[in-house]
């Protein structure tokens, strides 16, 4: 078997955990953050969505992240029959959203994606929105770091797989 070698094991789990350590400074998605106001329309957050294909709306009163809205938030509300140019974002966020600080780890952000089953995240400093990291944001090699040490087992290798 191509893992009863626990010296490989202890190594693969090392490597995961030096990655899972970057900081997620590099991953934010840099391109202009799409921040509407509570009391804005559903059809002005979705030309908002569609213009920057972006994945969330950040929803901001008095310069702090109150809500987010998703596009699954949007669709919803259109699927119980709502008016979107009538109904406010406010009425579709999701309240208090768990944000991460700019200073943290991957690992950290990961962790908080996989344990409250969201995509994205804003990303704080100072209290300040800097960005959103999204779980696409994120390379591939970082979520199998994490997944290995969740699990605590490596995956096997296409080419250790005997046939």
């Amino acid at each position: 078997m191509y893992f009863e070698d626990q010296t490989a094991v202890s190594s693969g789990h090392a490597y995961a955990q030096d990655l899972l350590a970057d900081p997620l400074e590099e991953f934010l998605t840099w391109r202009s953050l799409q921040v509407c106001r509570p009391d804005d329309t559903v059809s002005a957050g979705c030309a908002k969505l569609g213009a920057e294909r972006h994945a969330i709306l950040l929803i901001v009163a008095h310069e702090v992240v109150v809500g987010v809205v998703s596009q699954g938030d949007i669709v919803r509300s259109l699927a119980r029959g709502c008016d979107p140019s009538e109904i406010r974002l406010a009425q579709v966020m999701s309240r208090n959203p768990h944000c991460v600080s700019v200073s943290a780890s991957v690992g950290d952000a990961l962790s908080i994606m996989v344990d409250e089953s969201v995509n994205s995240l804003p990303v704080i400093s100072d209290g300040r929105v800097q960005g959103v990291l999204s779980y696409r944001d994120i390379p591939a090699q970082y979520h199998w770091a994490y997944d290995m040490l969740d699990h605590g087992t490596l995956p096997l290798p296409a080419h250790a797989i005997a046939n």
